[in-house]
């Protein structure tokens, strides 16, 4: 029976330590049972079947419906996205696109809902650091912004210079850049290979081209979202290492 219970104790203690670790909120909402099962097994084995039963039913009950009050409240993210051709458009009524499919599948697997809010290209930042989580959009970040953090590269693109002028296209944030974001691109300017690619698909036709320097999209997150940073940066090297899969999504999404 001593052996019974040290092993039940010791049962106690690794569910606890991975509870403690654990980031999906299912596998936690489960490991919660399975704790609230090896405690009333010591109450029984000590002669406590009275205390064993209340434990197993009140005391679960009253865990789960507290752990399911708190993830309703902070479960849902609000994304900010920049609409942009092959990463998040809307396609058919639904939202399409790489980092639409990455994002929410990294969000779906944490257990978080996400609420979808287009943003006007020239607003995005200031929305993100006043009431956004997370903004998308074929974003290029090459400098440090106040209030933000930036993930890991998940898909290289380079910096194409048109012409002579320092004027960005939608979705590129350069501190040291000038900051207008144009609608209608005039003779010069500066874009990123995927809307350089959307562009021309559109038949336009440009002279005058320049690398100016490779770099790569990434998510921005608001400060007070860092916590996600290390877990997403984790998720997007796990699907980089998948070669097949990874070259299969930029197949799907990109062409």
């Amino acid at each position: 029976m001593t052996i019974t219970i040290y092993f039940l104790f010791l049962i106690l203690i690794v569910i606890s330590f991975y509870i403690l670790f654990q980031k999906k909120h299912i596998n936690t909402l489960l490991a919660y049972g399975s704790f609230g099962i090896a405690l009333s097994g010591i109450f029984f084995i000590m002669n406590a079947p009275e205390v064993a039963i209340v434990e197993i039913t009140i005391g679960s009950a009253f865990v789960f419906f507290i752990y399911l009050i708190a993830l309703k409240k902070t479960a849902t993210l609000k994304v900010l996205y920049v609409e942009t051709p092959y990463l998040i458009e809307i396609k058919k009524g639904n939202l399409y696109g790489f980092e639409y499919y990455i994002l929410d599948t990294f969000l779906k697997k944490r257990g978080y809902e996400a609420e979808y809010i287009k943003v006007d290209p020239e607003k995005s930042l200031s929305k993100l650091k006043k009431n956004g989580d997370i903004l998308i959009g074929g974003i290029v970040v090459e400098d440090k912004i106040e209030g933000i953090h930036v993930s890991e590269t998940h898909l290289p693109t380079k910096i194409l210079k048109i012409g002579n002028s320092l004027k960005t296209t939608h979705g590129i944030l350069y501190n040291n850049l000038e900051q207008k974001m144009i609608n209608e691109l005039k003779k010069d300017f500066v874009i990123d290979v995927i809307r350089y690619k959307h562009l021309m698909y559109k038949g336009k036709k440009f002279d005058d081209i320049e690398e100016v320097k490779k770099t790569g999209y990434k998510i921005i997150f608001n400060e007070k979202n860092a916590f996600l940073i290390k877990d997403f940066n984790e998720y997007i090297n796990e699907i980089k290492e998948n070669e097949k899969l990874y070259n299969e999504l930029v197949r799907r999404y990109i062409g």
